[in-house]
């Protein structure tokens, strides 16, 4: 799955959180978290959410819409940093328990990802939201992907406005012996560690 550490903020105040959101190209909904709207001290109106699952099936949760803005951390070849305001829902729990691995960690071993900047995650690396394709221009790539040369199943990087994303394997099949760990799966706090 692909991630990026960003400023979230109330625009109506000067609450920010520096947190973990997931892009997802395949939802069109943008979603934060309960706990992160209360945080940021979001209002909205309250209503029935309903989100299309997989086999037709439709979850119904009460929530919010509130409106906030999404800061990127990090310029990009002398661009400033991104910043934009959008609509979300506020859902009690929209990503569970999932936390993120560090790709910083990772990228030592692939040689094509060594020179990216990575984001520099939260302590909290729980993702705190959902950015949908609403919101496709936080999805989209500024840069050429990174993929490696003869290395059919190494992950690729790709750069967004809000920073590089990696997506694929995390360890090299000669490192992970028999282990398997993708960074699509979803990782609790210590699962890069076992």
């Amino acid at each position: 799955m692909r991630y990026v550490s960003a400023y979230v903020s109330n625009p109506s105040s000067t609450r920010t959180e520096r947190v973990v959101l997931l892009l997802d190209d395949g939802t069109n909904a943008s979603l934060v978290s309960e706990e992160l709207a209360k945080k940021l001290e979001l209002t909205g109106t309250a209503t029935m959410i309903s989100l299309a699952l997989g086999g037709g099936q439709i979850y119904k949760t009460p929530g919010y819409y509130s409106k906030i803005k999404i800061k990127g951390t990090m310029p990009y070849q002398g661009m400033k940093v991104f910043e934009k305001m959008t609509h979300v829902k506020i859902l009690p729990n929209p990503t569970g328990k999932v936390a993120v691995l560090d790709w910083n960690q990772y990228k030592r071993y692939w040689p094509h990802l060594k020179d990216i900047d990575f984001p520099i995650l939260p302590e909290d690396r729980r993702i705190m939201g959902i950015i949908g394709t609403k919101d496709n221009d936080l999805l989209n790539g500024i840069a050429p992907v990174v993929v490696a040369d003869n290395i059919s199943d190494a992950p690729s990087a790709k750069r967004t406005v809000l920073g590089w994303t990696a997506i694929g394997r995390v360890l090299p099949a000669e490192v992970r012996a028999s282990e398997i760990m993708t960074s699509d799966c979803h990782y609790l706090y210590d699962c890069a560690e076992t």
